[in-house]
């Protein structure tokens, strides 16, 4: 597929308002996931797997952390001479003219679309040979979702008599009808690239300046969009209660395997160390990045590289991102801790499932101290 497919990941979504404390200094496809990955490892893993050389990234404000995650593309094998990863940094009709400039050059029949925010395991080779024996010019990515289980920000595809996708509903306008199935679109699709070039045409021409995933919502309204139903794990990310639950849902084996290991994801390489675990040390069903040190008790949590839990402290159901640290004595339980934050000793936060509570990055929290009166 070196020379058949390439893709655009489209990296400025609206998720990134929804997550509170969590994205206000990165954007969502930089969002640490997993002990140790990003969102955007996903997308990018997908392309690589299939053997795309020629991918463009539509980038965010704020995406110093991309850069610094992503950069030549080298573990996604994007370096390559001949292909190559490209940015643009543009929005609006800049934007558009950017991608028919990147579809013209890259010479593929095929461009697949995707973005961050519905984490899934994607096949792209077999999406592209679903696309290529249809005669429809677009191929939409799905999966099956009870309708109590939507979230906001989702988009349900609505389908014609044929089984053909003609629309994306907000997941907000369905009814909620408990066991009732729908096709939740997973913001992956396969287009003609000259269809595409033309809806970017046509977009330029009209001045309308729509957002990439409006260009593929007004081509399924024109031509009728094939759909390929996704069998594995989807694990969306909406807000802080979904990104909490897609990281614990990691530490069920049969999640994890799906979503880690029937194809490969790569990620940015660290040179560390592994997880050192003292003799007073206890965990159960946990997962750990490396270079982490921990003397106390770790239960159904996530927990990224160089974190430290001290002796006698206590974090269960919680998500722990990397350089935590943990001090003697502390409690947590349903607890988000963002990147280098700290908790002294001492501090007890409980949160609850329905509502995590989050510590944002790099902030202190300390226990509360009684006054002392002579």
């Amino acid at each position: 597929m070196r020379n058949e497919l390439s893709v655009i990941l489209d990296l400025n979504e609206s998720q990134s308002h929804t997550l509170g404390q969590l994205t206000i200094d990165r954007p969502l496809g930089s969002m640490p996931f997993g002990a140790k990955f990003r969102l955007i490892d996903f997308p990018l893993s997908a392309a690589s797997n299939a053997g795309v050389t020629k991918t463009m990234m539509a980038m965010p404000a704020r995406c110093q952390s991309i850069l610094d995650h992503v950069r030549t593309g080298r573990e996604w094998q994007m370096d390559r001479l001949g292909g190559g990863l490209f940015m643009t940094f543009q929005e609006n009709r800049a934007l558009l003219k950017d991608m028919h400039r990147f579809v013209t050059h890259a010479k593929t029949p095929y461009t697949a679309i995707m973005g961050t925010s519905e984490v899934a395991n994607l096949d792209l080779s077999q999406m592209v040979a679903s696309h290529r024996e249809q005669e429809q010019p677009v191929t939409v990515i799905a999966t099956w979702m009870a309708t109590e289980k939507l979230l906001p920000g989702m988009l349900v595809l609505e389908l014609t008599d044929n089984g053909l996708a003609r629309d994306l509903v907000p997941a907000e306008r369905i009814r909620h009808v408990k066991g009732e199935q729908v096709l939740v679109y997973l913001q992956a699709s396969v287009v003609n690239a000259d269809i595409l070039t033309i809806a970017c045409d046509r977009e330029l021409e009209h001045a309308t300046g729509k957002n990439v995933q409006a260009i593929i919502r007004r081509m399924m309204n024109d031509f009728g969009a094939n759909v390929v139903v996704h069998e594995g794990i989807h694990l969306p990310v909406h807000d802080v209660k979904s990104c909490f639950e897609a990281n614990q849902a990691l530490l069920d084996y049969e999640n994890y395997y799906s979503l880690l290991m029937e194809r490969p994801v790569h990620t940015k390489a660290k040179n560390e160390a592994p997880a050192r675990f003292e003799h007073t040390a206890a965990t159960h069903r946990s997962l750990f990045g490396t270079g982490g040190s921990f003397a106390g008790t770790v239960q159904d949590s996530v927990v990224f590289r160089t974190v430290t839990v001290a002796e006698d402290a206590k974090v269960r159901h919680s998500v722990i991102l990397q350089g935590g640290q943990i001090g003697a004595g502390a409690d947590l339980d349903y607890v988000i801790m963002d990147k280098d934050a700290i908790i002294e000793p001492g501090v007890v936060l409980h949160g609850t499932p329905e509502m995590p509570i989050v510590v944002g990055k790099d902030a202190v929290v300390r226990a509360k101290r009684e006054e002392v009166l002579n």
